[in-house]
């Protein structure tokens, strides 16, 4: 009997933890991050709705200091956005004051044909990208020469942006606005 109650028990945390591994973000979250994200294409040909030939699809998320209340309440944000959240606090000294006055954005790629993706090209508001504001272990980045189909996530650490107003994200010739909310 206890053999059977073990094995029952052992197979409900086993379902439990499956799908709480795959639960999709709350609504709450969807909302954040559907503000926050505007999407990027590289070298493509926009009429109206219809895209062409483009050769990559960036999906640019910021993810100000601010959400970290959001994920103390609700922690079912995809884990992409945990990783660029987890930017904000950590326990090396200085870690914490590069990130001082900054925000995260999120870069989610998709290369479409062959990219040369170069992060540092990448300028928001007029302050371009830097070697030393991309973070995360440089060794697993995937920049630089990328064949089709390659998608990969990129965080980049950029000065504060004032929530309420219109940003410009550029990469080249390549520009979207986003309409920042209010933090």
């Amino acid at each position: 009997m206890m053999r059977k109650f073990a094995g029952a028990l052992l197979l409900c945390a086993t379902v439990l933890t499956a799908l709480s591994a795959d639960a999709a973000p709350s609504p709450q979250w969807r909302k954040a991050i559907g503000a926050r994200t505007i999407r990027l294409w590289v070298d493509a040909q926009l009429m109206d709705e219809l895209v062409l030939n483009a050769r990559a699809r960036i999906d640019v998320t910021w993810l100000p200091r601010s959400l970290m209340r959001l994920l103390d309440r609700d922690s079912s944000a995809e884990d992409w956005v945990i990783t660029a959240l987890s930017n904000y606090y950590t326990s090396r000294k200085e870690a914490a004051e590069r990130m001082r006055g900054h925000d995260v954005l999120a870069l989610r790629y998709r290369a479409e044909k062959n990219w040369n993706f170069d992060p540092t090209a990448l300028t928001v508001d007029g302050y371009r990208v830097t070697s030393e504001d991309l973070l995360g272990n440089a060794s697993i980045r995937v920049v630089g020469g990328l064949p089709s189909g390659t998608e990969g996530t990129l965080l980049v650490r950029v000065p504060s942006l004032k929530g309420g107003r219109r940003v410009r994200f550029a990469l080249g010739p390549n520009s979207v606005d986003l309409e920042a909310p209010a933090r």
